[in-house]
């Protein structure tokens, strides 16, 4: 059995983890704000692909042309990082949920015993919790 910590404790830690780190989130969404432009203009055939009627429309492309990089700056000045810790708050039930799930996942997977340093028997243990996540979250998607 894989030994993990009580789900208080996660939740505790993510919570006052994720409050303080408002200033680093606005910081590093507007780094990313080039990326986000572009690659969100280059996912257009992967969209398409998905959404017939919008192609048809030319939706995607034209909201993210009027959007643009500008726009998307703005709105993290405006909104994003202000209510970055409001959101914290209001996610920490729906939060400590999804993570009481996962950690009792974790928790239910038989490892292997563990080899010398380096051994790469350590890394079918990681695989084992991998493989278990992995299917927790095919067959929860499989019930919606």
């Amino acid at each position: 059995m894989v030994e993990v910590p009580p789900i208080e404790e996660v939740v505790k830690d993510w919570e006052s983890g994720a409050r303080a780190r408002a200033s680093k989130y606005a910081e590093r969404a507007k780094a990313k704000a080039r990326k986000w432009f572009e690659e969100t203009k280059a996912a257009e055939k992967r969209w398409a692909e998905a959404i017939q009627d919008a192609i048809r429309r030319g939706a995607f492309l034209a909201g993210v042309e009027e959007a643009g990089e500008a726009k998307y700056k703005d709105g993290i000045d405006k909104k994003g990082e202000s209510r970055y810790p409001t959101g914290i708050a209001a996610a920490t039930d729906i939060y400590k949920k999804a993570m009481k799930e996962v950690l009792d996942i974790i928790a239910g997977v038989e490892l292997s015993e563990r080899g010398p340093r380096g051994d790469p028997r350590n890394y079918e243990r990681v695989k084992a919790i991998g493989e278990a996540l992995h299917n927790w979250r095919i067959a929860k998607k499989s019930k919606r």
